[in-house]
């Protein structure tokens, strides 16, 4: 997935009229989390779970057309419990890849959880 591809994926755009650097700081924001989810994707494949991975996938994100529970667990021949878990466990896992991103940046370990703060708050503030 490029860049473009996954700011249209979460309501972003980093070419409008704003302040340079606020557009640099979500541009970047994007491009860490969109390494992070890329490199959720490859585990799941080299799992043999792509399948499973892109009908989770929606979860991931703020996406308005994701299926309820319900209907997922109706594709997965499982049930909505079962479909939570795997989502919340989809969800933590992108965080920790996310950070194991993040603390690539850094140089003081300490600040990865401060740092992916500051990612979230960003892509929240350019909505």
């Amino acid at each position: 997935m490029n860049t473009t591809n996954f700011e249209l994926i979460y309501g972003e755009e980093c070419a409008h009229e704003e302040d340079p650097e606020k557009i640099y700081e979500r541009c970047w924001a994007l491009t860490v989390i969109e390494a992070a989810e890329r490199k959720l994707r490859e585990e799941f494949a080299q799992q043999g779970r792509l399948t499973l991975f892109k009908e989770l996938e929606p979860y991931l994100r703020n996406e308005d057309r994701k299926p309820s529970y319900e209907k997922l667990a109706e594709t997965l021949n499982s049930t909505p419990g079962a479909v939570r878990i795997l989502v919340h466990r989809l969800r933590k896992r992108l965080r920790g890849l996310l950070e194991s991103e993040v603390a690539q940046t850094l140089t003081d370990s300490s600040e990865v959880e401060l740092e992916c703060r500051w990612i979230l708050m960003t892509l929240r503030r350019s909505r």
